[in-house]
């Protein structure tokens, strides 16, 4: 699951970590002057900070770590743009530090709707998803080396192509994950820029 900023997916585990230690430390204000005035609801809405700033920043330890297993890994794509029906290809790029035994390796192409809606100092982004495919990707069941592998995801003629309006937007992203053994899973995202078919 990819961290959103500013409705989009990061891919630095940085900024979970960054924006969940911001939800976790204005949850203690609450909680201190909770202990100080003895106030149910504000302990209440300081532990709610604190669980959400927890859970953002589980999510960026986890990342950071996955990656700490590998000098590099990387999912690029051999294009900058692809047309609705045609077969999208990538380059898998891993090289893990030491041995690592793979459990399973899963490849999903999604495509979103981010709605915006603004009033006042009020700003929210809902998230819906269009469409979503699931496949198993085959790598070695033993990573030791170096490895370099292609692969191609079929983009659907009936998911929106790449639009970004005033209060909406269409994006489709392909994430590859890999789960290891005894090792929290890789996932690396890429989000693609998806055109209308030629008439």
């Amino acid at each position: 699951m990819a961290f959103l900023i500013n409705g989009r997916p990061s891919k630095s585990p940085m900024a979970p970590l960054l924006f969940g230690g911001v939800f976790a430390v204005a949850g203690l204000v609450p909680l201190f002057l909770a202990l100080t005035q003895g106030s149910g609801a504000l302990a209440l809405f300081g532990l709610v900070f604190l669980g959400v700033g927890g859970a953002i920043m589980a999510q960026g330890i986890r990342q950071l770590v996955s990656r700490l297993a590998f000098r590099e890994a990387e999912l690029q794509p051999l294009r900058e743009t692809w047309k609705l029906g045609s077969k999208a290809r990538f380059k898998l790029q891993l090289e893990p530090k030491r041995p690592l035994q793979v459990v399973k390796a899963t490849v999903r192409l999604a495509t979103l709707e981010y709605a915006y809606y603004s009033a006042g100092s009020d700003s929210r982004t809902y998230t819906e998803t269009l469409h979503q495919w699931d496949g198993e990707l085959s790598l070695p069941a033993s990573l030791d080396r170096r490895l370099e592998q292609e692969l191609e995801v079929e983009i659907p003629r009936t998911i929106p192509p790449t639009w970004t309006g005033r209060h909406n937007r269409f994006e489709t992203t392909v994430e590859v994950k890999v789960q290891i053994d005894q090792w929290p899973d890789l996932s690396l995202t890429q989000t693609l820029r998806v055109a209308p078919e030629e008439a």
